[in-house]
């Protein structure tokens, strides 16, 4: 791997993109290099919660202003550049959706543009007090993508997120709390105890439970009730008949921590 590192300890993995001198914008290598970390994570049984993190002073500034350029200066055509899409953004944005373990976006600095995007594309986002975000792509002749319009409006409501849009400005961590795009805010030198300790309280749980748990939210976000709850009915269908429930209700009768396997 080139642009990120790649870490894991009892049971938590940690992703951090790894181009400080170009505030962890997201190149093309970046992309694949992402992509097959997500994949590997989410194979590895060892593996309960993965983190996503900045190196240096940046979570990522989001697109690569030097591949923008190439782009400009290849004139590439709208179809050029949706064969390009399909082949790298998609694939990586659905690779998020695909990780079946929670992934939190540890945000140390500034998230902007599609850094911002990145870590809405995270189950949870804890800010340190130096972060700051933007949806600058208006400033720039763009309009928002990985992802953003989707996660977006749903996270902090359509007025809200129309207002971010539209005028591109920037807001800090607290706005960021306030208009609920982060779930928690610390100072920075909290930050990593924050989400260590998010992590663990996770990896405590039944892995199996959190993995059908997390897909059946994502899938329903789209659904309707009834079939939401047909998908209930077979995830709880597998957690019920798993070794990890009969663990669970053994350690409560027992008066003991449940121990699960991966």
């Amino acid at each position: 791997m080139e642009t990120i590192i790649l870490s894991c300890e009892n049971k938590i993995a940690t992703i951090t993109l790894n181009r400080p001198d170009a505030r962890n914008a997201v190149s093309p290598e970046m992309h694949q290099e992402l992509r097959e970390a997500l994949q590997e994570y989410d194979a590895d049984k060892s593996v309960r919660v993965i983190v996503i993190t900045g190196a240096g002073k940046a979570f990522s500034a989001g697109g690569d202003i030097a591949s923008m350029r190439a782009r400009i200066e290849a004139n590439m055509t709208p179809k050029e550049y949706i064969e390009r899409y399909n082949n790298t953004f998609i694939p990586t944005l659905k690779q998020f959706s695909k990780v079946r373990k929670p992934i939190i976006a540890k945000i140390n600095g500034a998230a902007i543009g599609a850094g911002t995007n990145l870590a809405l594309a995270c189950d949870m986002r804890i800010a340190s007090s130096y972060a700051k975000f933007g949806q600058l792509f208006v400033k720039r002749g763009l309009m928002s993508d990985w992802g953003g319009t989707y996660f977006l409006p749903r996270i902090v409501g359509m007025s809200r997120a129309c207002e971010l849009f539209f005028t591109g400005k920037m807001f800090d961590a607290k706005m960021a709390l306030e208009i609920g795009l982060i779930d928690y805010l610390v100072e920075p030198e909290e930050l990593d105890n924050k989400v260590n300790e998010l992590a663990r309280e996770i990896c405590e749980n039944s892995p199996l439970a959190v993995r059908m748990m997390k897909e059946a939210m994502y899938i329903n976000a789209n659904k309707d009730l009834n079939s939401a709850l047909t998908l209930e009915a077979f995830g709880q269908s597998i957690c019920i008949t798993s070794e990890d429930h009969r663990e669970g209700i053994m350690s409560f009768l027992e008066k003991r921590p449940a121990v699960f396997k991966d």
